[in-house]
């Protein structure tokens, strides 16, 4: 079975939304990783393989200092908790917390959260390649964006 071509990829992306595209392959075992920039937001286009899906992954990064202030206190976790899981939820794919060396871990060690969402070969699009994109790039946006507004709320009652 054939897999996504990387020319076809990179003619699907939407230079009004994706600001740049780089090509990373040759750093992994890929056939091929492109990172593409949505909003300031890295999105990884990359197939492993032949007939393998194009995974679209996306890994926002939260601050330390942020994280801990959010997570020190039993309010403030339980919005964060509330937060993160109102957004990956909503989110189609599948999502993993990552720690600080970009391994699994629980809620509690969490400083990455890794989106992901298959394309299958035989059934894509333009159309469900850049909706993708798009929501990967929003829900990390948004994620990251509801954390820094959170802190500076603990931050304004201290």
């Amino acid at each position: 079975m054939p897999h996504l071509a990387k020319d076809t990829v990179v003619q699907w992306c939407d230079e009004a939304v994706i600001h740049t595209i780089s090509d990373r392959s040759g750093s992994d075992d890929a056939l091929y990783n492109l990172e593409l920039e949505v909003s300031g937001m890295p999105i990884h286009a990359v197939c492993e393989g032949e007939g393998d899906p194009l995974r679209l992954v996306c890994r926002p990064t939260f601050d330390a200092e942020t994280l801990s202030l959010l997570t020190d206190m039993d309010a403030e976790r339980r919005n964060f908790h509330t937060l993160v899981t109102s957004v990956i939820t909503n989110t189609k794919g599948a999502y993993t917390f990552l720690d600080d060396d970009k391994n699994p871990c629980e809620f509690g060690e969490l400083r990455h959260i890794q989106f992901e969402h298959r394309i299958y070969p035989q059934n894509a699009t333009r159309q469900e390649f850049m909706d993708s994109v798009l929501e990967l790039g929003s829900a990390a946006q948004f994620i990251i964006q509801a954390t820094e507004n959170l802190r500076s709320e603990v931050d304004s009652t201290r």
